[in-house]
């Protein structure tokens, strides 16, 4: 949804087969078909929980299924938390980290190495203005997108030579329905 949705319209829009990936079946579906019918592109959906390291290892299983390369990743899925760490819930911090850190590493780790060895790709990190300062009431969303953001420059400059490139959007705030997911509003 929101950038995500985008980002795959924009790429289904150059001619590239997309497949997207989130939690929710029923979005897929719609996000898929749309982009199959407007731009006369292969596009697909995989069921995946980024939270959960078994689910992530399976797109790249699935893929394989498919007989689809990666040759587009965008790290996109995130989630933050609102208020102060001192009554944060630690399960929702840890999936916080889980999804917006360690997703970005593990799926990385996965499709960049046949990149590599194709010698063409491309990686887009999505992080956010949030990776420029601390975010008190935010702390851990501020501080995966710094690590995003940092993650990225590196990754940048490993590949370099590789014919690799790794980018790292950092948006603002965007009405995307993620500010409401996590109990922000505009009053």
């Amino acid at each position: 949804s929101g950038i995500g949705a985008e980002i795959a319209a924009v790429l289904a829009a150059r001619g590239l087969g997309v497949t997207v990936v989130a939690r929710r079946e029923a979005k897929l579906v719609d996000l898929a078909g749309e982009l199959a019918s407007r731009y006369g592109v292969r596009a697909e959906f995989i069921v995946a929980d980024l939270t959960d390291e078994i689910s992530r290892a399976d797109i790249a299983k699935e893929l394989d299924g498919r007989a689809l390369s990666v040759n587009v990743l965008v790290n996109n899925a995130g989630l933050t938390t609102m208020g102060p760490v001192s009554r944060s819930d630690p399960a929702r911090e840890i999936a916080l980290v889980r999804t917006d850190v360690e997703a970005v590493v593990h799926l990385c780790s996965l499709f960049v190495p046949g990149m590599v060895e194709r010698r063409s790709g491309a990686i887009l990190n999505v992080a956010s203005t949030a990776a420029f300062q601390p975010l008190p009431g935010q702390a851990s969303y501020g501080a995966s997108k710094a690590f995003v953001l940092s993650y990225g420059h590196a990754l940048r400059g490993e590949l370099r030579a590789a014919g690799v490139t790794a980018t790292v959007l950092c948006p603002g705030p965007v009405e995307t329905g993620f500010a409401e997911a996590a109990g922000l509003s505009d009053a």
